[in-house]
């Protein structure tokens, strides 16, 4: 476990880190460093899956890193699926649905 002096120095070191962005910008034409996002990014990726599973508040995943929220302005440098995967979606259901309308109305004609 981390010392409170040592966990302050971090807090420091992190700063002077987010002030560099070609140490974690992946679009920075200077990018270097893909550890720490990488390791950002997996942990985000758990919290965002243990809240897609249906599960309660005291079951969402708790980062293991202490220094997780100081790493949150890495966030700016991803890009979700899910507003693709979203609308995929919304488009499968929209052809699903005209789909089940013609079949529906076929299905009237064919009955006269």
């Amino acid at each position: 476990m981390a010392t409170k002096q040592e966990k302050e120095l971090l807090i420091n070191i992190l700063e002077i880190y987010k002030e560099m962005p070609y140490l974690w910008n992946k679009n920075d034409p200077n990018y270097k460093n893909k550890t720490m996002r990488s390791t950002y990014l997996k942990e985000v990726k758990k919290v965002n899956a243990s809240k897609h599973t249906g599960a309660g508040s005291q079951d969402i995943y708790v980062p293991s890193l202490w220094y997780f929220d100081n790493l949150s302005f890495l966030e700016s440098t991803t890009e979700s699926c899910r507003p693709l995967l979203d609308t995929m979606e919304k488009d499968h259901n929209e052809v699903s649905q005209n789909l089940l309308s013609k079949c529906h109305l076929l299905i009237i004609l064919n009955l006269k």
